[in-house]
């Protein structure tokens, strides 16, 4: 589950991303891709008034055979932040 702070084509597709990776690190990791499904769902505020939060789902199963070069991009822009000294992990 994600949440931001708007709604529109940059937020949905880095949020995809963000899934799509992660999806593919842990089938990778494991091995059971086909076996696997990861749901995604992204809250964003509503402007309209009818309700306060607005939302998107995905849910994602098996091999997604990403491209290597896909796979570097979004591992460049999501995991960066776990591998700089800036962040701290421990808790």
């Amino acid at each position: 589950m994600g949440a931001a702070t708007r709604f529109d084509p940059v937020v949905e597709a880095a949020f995809s991303a963000y899934v799509q990776l992660r999806h593919h690190e842990v089938t990778a990791r494991t091995g059971r891709a086909e076996e696997s499904s990861t749901r995604r769902v992204l809250l964003t505020p509503r402007r309209d008034g009818v309700q306060p939060w607005d939302n998107s789902a995905m849910r994602i199963h098996g091999d997604l055979d990403l491209p290597e070069e896909e796979i570097q991009v979004y591992s460049e822009e999501w995991n960066r932040a776990t591998e700089s000294s800036d962040v701290n992990v421990s808790g």
